[in-house]
């Protein structure tokens, strides 16, 4: 995400207002204005920085992933597949929300534009330069869900296989699956084609190029995280860092392992600072290694 960015250069841990960007783009800037507040220790094999823990991560999605053995060539290259299975939620904010049923088509809609927009990164092109208007994807992420479930001899594969992998993770209370089932047929209109074929490619290169798993958090928030997540990681938004991370505490020593970037809806725009009210007791250190 960091590479993909609008910026003209990587520059994760610098202030957003130090840092070029393209004309007309929107960058990432998950802390704000903050400036980072980072030092090595004295062998240099740790990292402190200073921080705010957003979430622990809770539901993680399936997801098919293509390992390619290169091996010089590009053709007939050895490719092995591997499966991640879904790990579904099991925090409260997760699994009752709308277990009284009543979950109606316009918040079904919302959740839907929620997703979407989460396996797009919020973004229009690849370059992560555009953002994405609220429910520009959303009747096209629909559209493709309702033809997997209920003709999917015409469902694209790779978003055929994403599906059956997901349609059972818990989201608000509900299944994806039942989620779109409480939309009502009226409110979804016609599927712009184009529109459709723009999130097919950047849903691509989001959960294959990338291998992003769509995630659930424990307070119930949802974004994408990389392919190795676990449940119980820490989601954290480091002082001048531009994308939230994910850690997890290292067993043997005191200090955290960064699994890599991830992507939380709704706070990559300096949201968490303004959440916290910028209160000192909310910063913390953390030391990678």
């Amino acid at each position: 995400m960091a590479s993909q960015s609008p910026r003209t250069h990587i520059g994760n841990f610098r202030p957003v207002d130090k840092i070029a960007v393209h004309e007309d783009s929107v960058a990432y800037a998950a802390a704000g204005t903050s400036l980072p507040d980072v030092q090595f220790s004295e062998n240099l094999k740790i990292l402190k920085c200073k921080g705010v823990f957003v979430d622990y991560v809770d539901g993680i999605g399936g997801l098919i992933v293509n390992h390619r053995n290169w091996t010089g060539a590009t053709e007939n290259s050895d490719v092995q597949v591997q499966i991640h299975q879904l790990i579904n939620s099991s925090s409260p904010f997760n699994t009752t929300r709308y277990s009284e049923g009543d979950l109606s088509s316009e918040n079904a809609l919302a959740i839907l534009d929620d997703v979407s927009r989460c396996l797009v990164l919020d973004r229009k092109d690849r370059y992560l330069i555009s953002a994405t208007p609220p429910g520009f994807f959303g009747s096209s992420f629909l559209d493709l869900c309702l033809t997997a479930m209920r003709h999917p001899e015409n469902a694209l594969s790779d978003f055929l296989n994403w599906f059956e992998l997901n349609r059972s993770l818990l989201i608000y209370g509900d299944t994806l699956e039942n989620i779109c089932l409480a939309v009502d047929p009226a409110q979804l209109g016609d599927v712009d084609i184009p529109t459709r074929d723009v999130f097919l490619s950047r849903f691509k290169d989001t959960t294959k190029s990338m291998t992003r798993r769509l995630v659930t958090t424990n307070t119930g928030y949802i974004g994408m995280g990389p392919c190795r997540v676990q449940k119980g990681d820490k989601i954290v938004v480091l002082l001048g860092c531009s994308i939230p991370l994910v850690l997890r505490p290292r067993s043997e020593i005191h200090s955290y392992e960064v699994i890599g970037e991830f992507y939380l809806h709704e706070f990559m725009s300096g949201e968490v600072l303004e959440r916290f009210d910028g209160q000192n007791s909310e910063i913390e250190e953390f030391e990678l290694s």
